[in-house]
């Protein structure tokens, strides 16, 4: 097939502008790899919808250039834009951690009650991400399959009524790194291109991940403005597993007005603007 890549001029800048153009070609060549490589079969066999996906998959690499946004702007892109023509419902993105848990949830559509349900999910665990991360493989489940084979959602039959979830494995150096999850309300296309697709904007969410992780390290290096006291110390852990403030307060037993005051504080003093940020500066202290 001919090769499909988002051509950019650099123009002139500083070096940390020549290097952001640099990493910006090596992003759009390993989104360009996955692209022609899932989409073999169906270019031989003239897939009349492959023109569309290259199109989504270069507004998504656009997107992630021009605007270097957070893992919960990217969803809300994903959901009403890259994947709106197919009634994307709701989307998620986690990550694994090392002991393989799902941990950063950023989702856009979900109930925050039910996004809550995840935070203790384990690469183990008979539920679709989960299958999904450990086998490296997409796992696609209408309402009657999510009921006959996952035993653990058969009480939550009726939110999945008309509705098909799709769950993707973000993969980097071979290995499940997170899981993009979407539910879609009615049918998906059945033509042979559709999964590489999703797969394919799999492969982009990766830089995303790791330019979330690149900001952190970079404000990491300017050291935390303060030592953190040991009840912030013990809403930053409760915060990387997850918890809602909610949560949080009821545990400790304070109010949620004074985990909101500590949050903020946390975040001044390490230096980060958000939960994400603030979680991974907590994996890389326990590393």
């Amino acid at each position: 097939m001919s090769r499909y890549i988002v051509r950019m001029s650099p123009g002139r800048g500083t070096l940390s502008t020549q290097a952001s153009y640099i990493s910006w070609q090596l992003r759009v060549r390993m989104c360009e790899v996955s692209v022609s490589q899932g989409f073999e079969g169906a270019v031989a066999s003239h897939d009349s919808q492959v023109p569309l996906y290259l199109d989504l998959v270069s507004q998504l690499n656009e997107y992630l250039e021009l605007k270097r946004p957070s893992l919960d702007d990217l969803v809300h892109f994903l959901t009403v834009r890259t994947l709106q023509p197919w009634n994307a419902e709701r989307i998620f993105i986690s990550r694994i951690d090392r002991d393989g848990v799902f941990r950063d949830f950023s989702f856009f559509g979900f109930p925050i009650y039910d996004a809550a349900q995840w935070k203790e999910v384990h690469i183990t665990d008979r539920v679709p991400m989960a299958d999904a991360a450990r086998s490296a493989t997409i796992v696609v489940a209408d309402e009657d399959r999510l009921t006959a084979a996952y035993k653990a959602l058969v009480n939550f039959h009726d939110q999945w009524v008309g509705r098909i979830i799709v769950d993707v494995p973000i993969i980097k150096g071979g290995v499940s790194i997170g899981v993009m999850g979407i539910v879609f309300t009615g049918k998906i296309p059945s033509d042979e291109s559709f999964l590489p697709f999703l797969r394919s904007l799999a492969t982009c969410i990766v830089f995303a991940m790791d330019d979330t992780r690149r900001k952190v390290a970079l404000k990491r290096t300017l050291g935390p403005k303060n030592e953190l006291t040991d009840r912030q110390k013990k809403i930053l852990e409760m915060m990387a597993q997850g918890l809602t403030n909610a949560v949080m307060a009821s545990r400790l037993g304070f109010s949620e007005s004074l985990i909101r005051q500590e949050t903020v504080k946390i975040y001044r003093n390490l230096n980060v603007n958000n939960r994400q940020e603030a979680s991974a500066v907590y994996e890389e202290q326990q590393q």
